[in-house]
């Protein structure tokens, strides 16, 4: 199975309704990879992911954003940046996503050389 991304939240988005079962209104990237789950998230959603138990929560502060913010960086350029270094952390060089994944997330995945397909159907 290809390594997986989904950027949203369980709220709007089927692909992490069904793969989550908890309410997370704000948006995060959600990554198979190697048979595990990993979300990038911010940490006060971290204590109900770990208790729904099965995936690997990664806090937003892992990948710099105390620092990211430092810099002035706008919310999307934090969101674009933590998901190049969290992905490259874990090693995805290249992922099926969604028919809905977010356009200006997916060009700057692509700058950083992260390969992308959409395949709904693998979501569906």
């Amino acid at each position: 199975m290809p390594d997986v991304l989904v950027y949203g939240d369980t709220v709007r988005f089927p692909e992490l309704r069904h793969e989550l079962p908890i309410g997370i209104p704000d948006p995060f990237l959600y990554v198979e990879r190697d048979g595990a789950r990993h979300a990038v998230i911010g940490s006060m959603e971290i204590p109900r992911l770990e208790e729904a138990g099965g995936i690997q929560c990664h806090p937003l502060e892992e990948y710099g954003l105390d620092e990211l913010i430092a810099q002035g960086l706008a919310r999307e350029q934090l969101r674009d940046e933590i998901s190049v270094r969290a992905l490259r952390a874990l090693g995805v060089e290249r992922a099926a996503v969604p028919f809905g994944f977010p356009l200006g997330l997916a060009d700057r995945l692509r700058a950083a050389g992260i390969e992308l397909r959409v395949d709904q159907q693998l979501f569906d």
